[in-house]
């Protein structure tokens, strides 16, 4: 038995502070030891976390496990596993949190294997709840993995209640003293670290929890996260290669957002947690259908509910009502009244927009003729964007704002705003792209490579040639990388730095070149000339002294 262990099985059975007695080990993390424990002034289960004796030798434990104690205790919520005390016994600093009684997610993976769908977007919408609170309070995970979910007291194929552990790594966004991590030390498990935390000045924020997350939901839907290998490979693929597709089986609104958790940039994610709710919500009530959302009444139709509305209204108006519960008869001078108003109404109808859109609302049936037709042109418009027909969308999205303006539904002009700046947009990239198929036809990386940076971040044409992008430049990359590694063995300095610039100047910071480009090359030392043969060596000859008078 190592000293570590002999250290955690010598403490079962002691009393901290003469209130937690420490029962067994339940396992070990990064920072130390977890017990279970009893809390005996009440005669209740805990969990009990201590720091490793080797841990505690470092400068900074201490503080880290301050700086967990207080992250923890901050947090209070049903989906985190909550932290109920805190001490030091002797100089051994110490953590008391909830004792979750269930299996890690990762154990219940490996024994059912991949989540059906709605199951995994219950897991999901959990965990969403659970960050949102922590990045509320600035807080970020940033270990987020199976390993570190709990389903409390689950049986197979039963309901999941998730609790997220760990948060020994978590960070507060925005305090110095918190950051205690040293630099270019990767914090978090390289299958499920997002690109930004690989990099070397890494910028971490809630969104770098939430590519974890769709590292997570990737895995429980397929059985595996999205990158396997060595983590060297891993690393690498989380900055530059796209996750294989989702199966076909899969919906396609789950698949948009696992895609979309997954982006590269973390401005091109869901914001925050609660964005990432609401679009879990949304796929969740489209696969179950109108009759049980969760956004809806599911008993109530949206007509019956507007009736409903309607008539404790005219309860509540004092109508006129005959005592035998029937209406009042109308004589014929009303009926003429009523005759005369309709047509009065029906005029100012058809030159009033604002009543026309009124009626609308009262009357579902009735359509008000010009937003019928905006609507149906904006359909032709929304199928020229599909074939990228940019010149067609331009003028038609300019047209409808000639001749309607202000007096569109908002929403209607809204789209038609979007349209036209899509189009401004993917106009000009168009012509790009088509340069970018011709080197890629005629194998020209570099000029491949440099075009795709002209690309805008947000353009159709930049995804459709991502793919292509990433082949050609893992294949440009690991050309030069081998050929300049080869040359740095060989003592070729100048040639060696020569080809780490080649992929410097087509790709600005990637990681591995900029790694290889700090790597020591150790110029061949040059040999002393040899002596020429068959030459008889050269006499200087010696002027002799005269002596003086």
């Amino acid at each position: 038995m190592s000293t570590e262990n002999e250290w955690a099985a010598s403490m079962i059975g002691r009393t901290l502070d003469g209130q937690y007695r420490l029962d067994g080990i339940l396992g070990e993390g990064a920072m130390g030891v977890v017990f279970r424990g009893t809390n005996l002034a009440v005669d209740k289960a805990v969990a009990i976390k201590m720091m490793r004796t080797e841990t505690f030798a470092e400068p900074d434990a201490v503080e880290r496990f301050k700086r967990e104690a207080k992250v923890w205790s901050q947090l209070n919520h049903p989906s985190i596993a909550q932290v109920f005390d805190f001490g030091l016994q002797g100089e051994m600093p110490y953590l008391v949190m909830e004792l979750v009684d269930g299996d890690d997610l990762s154990d219940v993976l490996d024994r059912e294997g991949p989540l059906a769908p709605l199951r995994a977007i219950g897991v999901m919408r959990q965990l969403a709840g659970a960050l949102e609170e922590a990045h509320r309070l600035g807080v970020v995970h940033r270990d987020i993995k199976p390993q570190n979910m709990m389903l409390l007291r689950y049986k197979p194929g039963g309901r999941m209640v998730l609790k997220v552990l760990d948060f020994g790594m978590a960070k507060q966004v925005g305090n110095k003293s918190m950051s205690l991590t040293a630099p270019g030390i990767l914090v978090g498990t390289p299958k499920y670290v997002a690109p930004e935390q690989v990099t070397e000045k890494p910028k971490i924020d809630g969104r770098t929890d939430l590519y974890a997350a769709g590292v997570l939901f990737y895995e429980l839907l397929t059985g595996q996260p999205p990158f396997v290998g060595t983590p060297h490979d891993v690393l690498f693929a989380h900055l530059g290669r796209q996750p294989e597709p989702l199966p076909d089986s899969i919906p396609s609104c789950v698949q948009d957002v696992v895609m979309k958790l997954l982006r590269k940039k973390p401005e091109e994610r869901y914001q925050s947690a609660v964005e990432l709710e609401h679009a879990l919500e949304a796929c969740e009530d489209t696969m179950r259908g109108p009759s049980i959302s969760s956004a809806s009444n599911p008993v109530l139709s949206t007509s019956t509910i507007a009736r409903a509305i309607e008539k404790r209204r005219g309860h509540r108006s004092g109508k006129r009502k005959l005592k035998d519960g029937s209406s009042p008869r109308y004589g014929l001078w009303t009926v003429g009244g009523l005759l005369a108003l309709s047509a009065v109404g029906l005029l100012a109808l058809s030159t009033s927009l604002s009543l026309q859109r009124r009626v609308s609302q009262l009357v579902p049936l009735y359509k008000v003729p010009q937003d019928e037709s905006v609507a149906k042109e904006l359909v032709r418009l929304q199928a020229e964007s599909q074939i990228r027909s940019w010149s067609t969308v331009l003028q038609g999205a300019e047209e409808l704002q000639r001749s309607y303006g202000a007096s569109m539904l908002a929403a209607q002009a809204s789209q038609v705003q979007a349209l036209r700046q899509k189009a401004l947009l993917e106009q000009p990239q168009q012509p790009l792209y088509e340069r970018f198929q011709a080197a890629v036809d005629r194998k020209d990386a570099e000029e491949a490579i440099r075009i795709y940076g002209q690309f805008a971040g947000e353009s159709v044409y930049r995804s459709m040639a991502e793919p292509m992008f990433n082949q050609l430049s893992d294949a440009f990359v690991s050309m030069h990388l081998q050929r300049a590694m080869s040359l740095r063995t060989e003592h070729r300095c100048p040639e060696f730095l020569a080809e780490v610039q080649k992929i410097l100047d087509s790709m600005p910071g990637h990681p591995l070149a900029r790694a290889e480009q700090r790597k020591e090359c150790v110029p061949q030392a040059a040999e002393p000339p040899l002596p020429q043969t068959g030459t008889a060596p050269v006499q200087t000859p010696v002027t002799p002294t005269l002596p003086s008078k």
